[in-house]
């Protein structure tokens, strides 16, 4: 994972400030999922883009950014 060895790291290195960035998007993109209610919307079945960004109220393009962010965390799966 991205995160391993963090702590042990000097706090001026890049590649620690790179890994603080990195969770700080994870947690904001898992936030934004709860928050549009993403993971409630899923649970019936699959759904077409089309479909999840007009549920979600977002464009295809935004939700189609979610959705994938939200794939490369692992938390949903893209097919």
């Amino acid at each position: 994972m991205w995160w391993t060895g963090l702590s042990e790291l000097p706090p001026n290195e890049a590649q620690a400030l790179h890994a603080l960035g990195l969770g700080f998007m994870a947690s904001r993109t898992l936030h934004v999922a709860i928050e549009l209610r993403l993971f409630t919307h899923l649970a019936p079945g699959l759904h077409t883009l089309p479909q999840m960004a007009q549920t979600l109220q977002l464009t295809e393009r935004a939700a189609g950014r979610l959705l994938y962010a939200c794939a490369a965390l692992g938390l949903v799966r893209a097919t």
